[in-house]
């Protein structure tokens, strides 16, 4: 593949990228709105990003096992220290008006299981997709 198609291509999923992002920050908009039909076809944005995250790191060739222990591991610690950073501070700001979560949703969250919470924490409603991700990985 030369050069030019591989831009093309990387420009092509920069367009798909963005169509999602406009879905998805439609779909907000229409929930706001209570056009809950509406709303839930635009969500498919989500799906793209996820379709989109496989395309990506399916470019990824690991030679060895340990390389793509040390991929996973940093994507990991990646995408969880910003969330233990939120976590801290949402849980810190819930206890001081005394709304404080329940300890099984902190851990549950806090391992990146928030898909798996019946009853999430306060704030926090869209982390289920970080839970997606880290399954997808």
């Amino acid at each position: 593949m030369t050069k030019e198609n591989e831009k093309k291509k990387d420009l092509a999923l920069d367009y798909i990228r963005a169509i999602a992002m406009l879905m998805i920050a439609f779909c907000h908009f229409f929930q706001i709105l209570h056009s809950l039909e509406l709303a839930f076809w635009l969500n498919i944005g989500v799906q793209i990003f996820l379709v989109l995250s496989a395309k990506l790191l399916q470019k990824k060739s690991f030679n060895t096992k340990r390389d793509a222990l040390q991929f996973y591991k940093t994507r990991v610690v990646r995408i969880m220290l910003p969330v233990w950073i939120y976590l801290i501070a949402i849980c810190t700001v819930l206890v001081v008006i005394q709304q404080p979560p329940s300890w099984i949703s902190v851990i549950a969250y806090a391992l990146g299981g928030a898909a798996f919470v019946k009853n999430g924490i306060l704030g926090l409603g869209h982390f289920w997709y970080l839970t997606i991700i880290l399954i997808a990985y």
